[in-house]
């Protein structure tokens, strides 16, 4: 569809977040260099970092939208924010810290910024085998401070 618009036309895409942080936001400049321009809101990722007051600077950030994630690279990272789909989510992650014998924080983050947000703070052996509603998790070594209120 995208093909059939000529150089000279200008397309109007809006996503929510920050289309550059697992969005569509590197797709669209790939595809359609040098014509681009991104004004981002705010992430998910940001957004939960932020109702925690847990600074991101030293944070790894992936997703497991339509892939499998790397799992040793993540359990053996102190801070990892992950935008996670119905195949792999909290309880996943939860029982792959598990597995290898972690004892690992997840946050997990759903709904956020809607009347209904929930927040959960939770060692991995507590994450219930449940759905989860557009979540985003963030793997912690266990002992991190995390503002709760």
């Amino acid at each position: 569809m995208l093909e059939s618009f000529g150089e000279e036309e200008q397309i109007l895409y809006l996503a929510s977040g920050d289309p550059l942080i697992y969005g569509l936001g590197k797709w669209l400049s790939e595809k359609f260099k040098g014509r681009v321009v991104i004004s981002p809101g705010i992430s998910a990722m940001q957004y939960l970092a932020s109702r925690i007051a847990l600074p991101m600077n030293d944070a790894y950030l992936t997703s497991s939208h339509a892939k499998t994630p790397n799992f040793d690279l993540i359990m053996s990272l102190p801070k990892v924010f992950m935008v996670t789909d119905q195949k792999v989510g909290p309880y996943e992650i939860a029982q792959e810290a598990m597995k290898r014998g972690l004892d690992k924080l997840l946050v997990i983050g759903e709904q956020l910024s809607y009347d209904d947000e929930r927040i959960s703070i939770l060692p991995a052996s507590e994450v219930e085998d449940r759905d989860y509603e557009m979540n985003v998790v963030v793997v912690l070594d266990e002992g991190f401070g995390i503002y709760q209120g």
